[in-house]
């Protein structure tokens, strides 16, 4: 990580996560953290931030999960992880199946295909454009409003 100044986390979250942060992610040293898909999500940040704390890093909301109130339950805990992380949150919970088959790789399945895999890392340039447009100064590599 210490070669990147921007990382963008977005994770198959099949059992999905939950709001555990205060007992899952525990302590300074992420290595602690539990074995849960929550504490290793944040061992994920820990891991980053140790490497290369200038790093800018993004984590983003998903469309798919065990069931829908698994998808709730996983956003609401990314995005409780983006504000005690101070990390970027982008949103890819609209590109699902049912809205978007266009960006999927056959007939009811999660995962995208060719088309879906451009679009998304066209949204991805695009929505860390509207970021950094937002907050310039984050732009720089190695600032600290501190």
């Amino acid at each position: 990580f210490k070669n990147y100044d921007t990382a963008i986390i977005w994770l198959g979250t099949n059992g999905g996560l939950t709001d555990t942060l205060d007992t899952d992610c525990v302590g300074d040293d992420y290595i602690t953290y539990a074995n849960t898909n929550t504490g290793n999500y944040c061992k994920i940040i820990g891991k980053i931030k140790q490497t290369n704390p200038w790093c800018k890093i993004a984590v983003v909301k998903i469309f798919a999960s065990g069931s829908s109130a698994m998808v709730t339950e996983t956003n609401r805990t990314i995005g409780k992880i983006a504000t005690r992380f101070d990390l970027v949150l982008l949103d890819n919970s609209g590109l699902g199946v049912s809205p978007h088959p266009e960006l999927h790789d056959g007939i009811n399945n999660i995962h995208f295909g060719k088309a879906g895999n451009i679009y998304l890392a066209n949204k991805m340039i695009i929505d860390m454009g509207q970021y950094f447009n937002t907050n310039p100064l984050n732009c720089e590599y190695g600032f600290s409003a501190d």
